[in-house]
């Protein structure tokens, strides 16, 4: 199957990413609609008189740029190029949210892993072929 063609040009660039050697340069994605959910939550919350709170929304969990293209490479079936580079100056080790707080107060959690983030995003661009 053949990406939209601004992303097959983007697809096609090899890439360089950063990957120490202990592997824990990790973030957290999150569904966009999981997002918007967590805010109504937290609406919901402050109409009930509840403090204004910060809250961290997230998996708990991060993954890496290395998961995250082996995800994709996964769902996908094609091979994504990049290269392992070092770490920039000043980038952090690992950076992910722990929501125990949202889910205590808000009784939110976040529902999906990496898979179905990709796999949604995967589809969408397929059908603007």
């Amino acid at each position: 199957m053949r990406l939209a063609e601004p992303l097959r040009r983007a697809w096609d660039q090899p890439r360089n990413i950063t990957q120490p050697s202990d592997a824990k340069n990790r973030q957290t994605p999150i569904f966009s609609t999981l997002l918007a959910e967590a805010h109504l939550k937290s609406l919901e919350y402050l109409a009930a008189q509840g403090p204004t709170v910060e809250f961290n929304v997230g998996t708990g969990t991060g993954s890496s740029v290395l998961d995250v293209i082996r995800a994709t490479e996964r769902i996908t079936g094609s091979t994504v190029p990049y290269d392992i580079v070092d770490r920039r100056l000043g980038d952090p080790a690992s950076t992910y949210a722990a929501a125990s707080f949202a889910e205590e107060a808000l009784g939110w959690t976040a529902k999906h892993d990496l898979d179905p983030i990709i796999r949604t995003a995967y589809d969408w661009h397929r059908s603007q072929l």
